[in-house]
């Protein structure tokens, strides 16, 4: 072979040119990699730290949020100025404590418990016995001669149809009517009978119940008149009066609607089980150190926790050199000053030694790990000198000077600091006098031309008040019936509008009164029946005054009033809503905002751990970067994709043309062979 021919086969030998060793796909998959492979691999390592970092920022948010829940409690005084209570007999007395309460020693003698008011009726032979029909109207109040109604007590009406008429139909219609009576049928031996008892005990809360019988008499025993039973028709049988409890505590008598007594003693609610006279029980009420320790024990337990829980995501072996995964972090850096910050500082605004973590017995160790030690004397000590101080150096409180001035509420916004509140206008209540004068005062008499109105309150119309049909037994009895019936009407209840009316015996006018304060309360009579009529009865169409808010300044600036709620927008008392339940104008002395550490530490963590925190504002970015690489990696599939389609064209084109000069080197031997043969 000529040395032309050896050079020609050895470069397209070489590259396989022309045969089927030449694996186009190969090497276009092989340059198209090595193209983007860098990109990937840094790619991959920014998806890689990436990943962990969201995933070490939900460590630190779980650890956070741990901490809260386990220690939240000690945030609020109410959770912390726990009380134990003992009753020497439990079977007669019980009793729960709130933070108002006071420590002390208190004789009670239950005298007598709180009863419903029962009612039956006459016997029926069958539950399918029709009762008539027509509208059952029960009243509460005081039985008597007359009967006194109950004006905070709305009346509440039942319609009894065809479909409804039997002794079954009227207890489910009694019963589902929600009026606060209870209907059941009973079968005493000699027939079924049909009761009613009011489902809250007292005197006050006695029913009367008055019909309007479809059959036109409403007093005899036949129809729904049988079920009557008021001040002048007992067509029903009393079964059980209704009384108030009475009890005695340090020997002075008390008395109540219901077996559940509050205020008797202070910020004491007592629960009578059965009455003992002449027997007095001792109840004893007592600081719960061992709750509040328990409490603050596991405050450090918790804190100590959190702080490992840091310490590993900053930590640095200096031997191995491995890290945290949030080491040198600036949102952890930031963390940990602001805790140790908190923890390392004092509680201000509060009276007292007791106003830091080290006057109660905590302190730090000195080693690197900053955990939290509690000498368990020093704590005992500070909880028997002052319970109450020791739960302030952990929970947020106000005190305003004023009695009539309360905190209402005060928000994440409101700094430590005393606010002196100044009032220029006191809230007032909507209030209506009609010009109409009642003209037999002593014995108003309601009839079929004077028994309806329509009222509007706080802006919500009525539907038609109706006034039962009689001869009260005084303008005031008229005037407890006209707010029972107001109050008991479906819209203004629904929307939870109510009145007070009450009856001036010198004027001989009745006054009606909303039960909101504000600009928002207002009472109206936009209807009567007969003008004349319901004249002589002190009513008449009128317009009201509208309450006012209460208006003044907190921290020396204007604050927004609604109602009693006097409310601060700006400044350092921002947040802060105070309620001015009475006394005048002018100074009305000041509030003190202290915050504790937990309740401090509360605020700050949630900074980091609520939806819209420092750590959900970093996750949302760290997610963008990892939708970004997401973006990238599609683009570098692109220019991969772009890459090897590329290579593939030209190392195809490559091996056509190998394969020509393999061809034409065979032709060209072929030629060489020809002419100079074997020489």
């Amino acid at each position: 072979m000529s040395s032309l021919d050896s050079i020609g086969s050895s470069l397209i030998a070489a590259a396989g040119g022309g045969t089927g060793q030449f694996d186009v796909e190969s090497i276009a998959t092989g340059l198209a990699e090595a193209d983007v492979l860098a990109k990937r691999m840094h790619l991959d390592e920014r998806q890689e730290k990436t990943d962990a970092t969201v995933s070490a920022l939900g460590k630190l948010k779980s650890a956070l949020s741990t901490f809260v829940t386990n220690s939240g409690t000690l945030q609020n005084m109410d959770s912390l100025l726990a009380y134990q209570i003992s009753s020497s007999d439990e079977k007669v007395l019980a009793a729960t404590t709130s933070q108002s309460a006071s420590v002390g020693i208190y004789d009670v003698e239950v005298t007598q418990l709180a009863k419903a008011h029962s009612i039956y009726s006459g016997s029926f032979t069958a539950l399918t016995d029709s009762v008539g029909t027509g509208t059952l109207n029960f009243q509460f109040g005081t039985a008597g001669t007359p009967f006194v109604v109950n004006p905070d007590r709305s009346v509440g009406s039942v319609i009894i149809s065809s479909t409804n008429n039997t002794l079954e139909g009227v207890r489910d219609a009694v019963n589902g009517a929600g009026i606060g009576v209870r209907a059941a049928v009973v079968n005493d031996g000699g027939g079924y009978r049909l009761t009613f008892s009011s489902m809250t005990t007292g005197a006050k809360n006695s029913l009367q119940l008055t019909t309007v019988d479809s059959d036109g008499n409403d007093t005899d025993t036949s129809g729904l008149s049988r079920l009557r039973f008021d001040d002048t028709v007992s067509n029903m049988t009393q079964s059980s009066a209704g009384q108030d409890a009475s009890l005695k505590v340090n020997g002075l008598t008390v008395s109540s609607e219901t077996n559940t007594v509050s205020g008797a003693i202070a910020g004491v609610e007592l629960t009578l089980l059965a009455a003992d006279a002449g027997k007095s029980k001792t109840l004893s009420i007592s600081n719960d150190t061992a709750a509040l320790k328990e409490n603050i024990q596991w405050f450090v337990e918790d804190i100590n926790a959190l702080k490992n829980e840091i310490g590993a995501l900053n930590a640095y072996d200096t031997v191995t050199g491995e890290m945290g995964e949030l080491r040198g972090d600036s949102l952890l850096r930031g963390l940990i000053r602001q805790v140790d910050s908190i923890i390392g500082g004092v509680v201000s605004n509060v009276n007292g030694e007791l106003n830091s973590l080290s006057s109660i017995g905590i302190t730090r160790s000195r080693d690197l790990s900053g955990t939290l030690l509690l000498d368990e004397n020093k704590l005992d000590a500070a909880l028997k000198s002052n319970f109450e101080d020791v739960a302030k150096v952990f929970a947020a409180t106000t005190v305003p000077t004023d009695s009539l001035v309360k905190t209402a509420s005060f928000t994440d916004k409101t700094k430590v600091g005393e606010y002196g509140v100044n009032i220029t206008q006191l809230a007032t209540k909507g209030a209506l006098i009609p010009a109409a004068v009642i003209t037999d005062p002593a014995a108003p008499v309601v009839n079929a031309n004077n028994d309806t109105f329509m009222v509007r309150v706080d802006g919500t119309l009525s539907t038609t008040i109706t006034l039962t049909q009689k001869t009260y037994s005084s303008s005031s009895a008229l005037a407890a019936e006209i707010q029972s019936k107001i109050n008991g009407d479906k819209y203004l209840k629904g929307a939870g509008k109510s009145v007070t009316v009450t009856f001036d015996s010198v004027a001989n006018q009745f006054t009606f009164t909303s039960n909101r304060y504000g600009s928002t309360s207002s009472v109206d009579i936009v209807s009567v029946e007969s003008a004349t009529e319901s004249a002589n009865l002190g009513l008449s169409v009128a317009t009201g005054v509208v309450g006012v808010d209460v208006a003044g300044t907190i921290n020396g600036a204007a604050a927004s009033g609604s109602g009693q709620h006097l409310s601060s927008d700006v400044g350092d008392s921002n947040g802060l809503k105070v309620q001015i339940t009475g006394g005048a104008t002018g100074s009305r002395g000041s509030v003190k905002v202290s915050r504790g550490y937990m309740d401090q530490l509360v605020v700050a963590l949630s900074g980091y751990t609520e939806s819209k925190g420092l750590i959900s504002n970093r996750e949302s970015t760290l997610n963008d970067l990892v939708q970004d690489y997401a973006e990238q990696r599609v683009a570098l599939d692109e220019k991969y994709e772009e890459a090897l389609s590329g290579y593939r064209e030209k190392f195809t084109l490559l091996n056509a043309l190998l394969g020509d000069l393999e061809t034409q080197r065979e032709s060209m031997a072929a030629t060489f062979e020809g002419m100079f043969g074997n020489n």
